[in-house]
């Protein structure tokens, strides 16, 4: 990193990220977007944090080495996307209190998180994403 630059903490980097995204108009270009007729609300989490001990080989001014993102991949028996790699979400069921407990029950069932140890610092305005397979 230039001298001239203190390094952020992964903490900080997110957060700057997070108060972008909401002075930003956010995924409106998806807006027109047609979801398909059988389309569902849905949510997934983006899980930013430091994960694990390991830093990352890859030397980048933007981001402080030790900042994971937290991915899984798809049970290639799923009928939909199998064996692709994704972020843990799914569905939000009656019961969840909007988007984000959606997302952090998904989390908790596809990859063990424990969501009382998640910071929440944002979340994206709803848009239409239609799933299409390219395999």
């Amino acid at each position: 990193m230039p001298p001239d630059h203190a390094p952020q903490s992964a903490r900080a980097q997110l957060g700057t990220l997070a108060e972008a995204e909401a002075a930003a108009k956010g995924f409106e270009s998806f807006a027109d977007a047609g979801a398909a007729t059988d389309a569902r609300a849905a949510a997934v989490l983006m899980l930013f944090g430091v994960l694990d001990a390991r830093a990352s080989e890859h030397d980048a001014d933007a981001v402080s080495r030790d900042l994971d993102v937290l991915l899984l991949k798809r049970a290639s028996t799923l009928r939909t996307n199998p064996g692709q790699i994704a972020f843990p979400g799914g569905r939000i069921d009656p019961d969840d209190a909007g988007p984000v407990a959606a997302a952090l029950r998904e989390a908790e069932e596809e990859t063990g998180l424990d969501p009382t140890g998640v910071e929440v610092l944002g979340a994206w305005r709803s848009f239409r994403s239609t799933i299409r397979s390219i395999w």
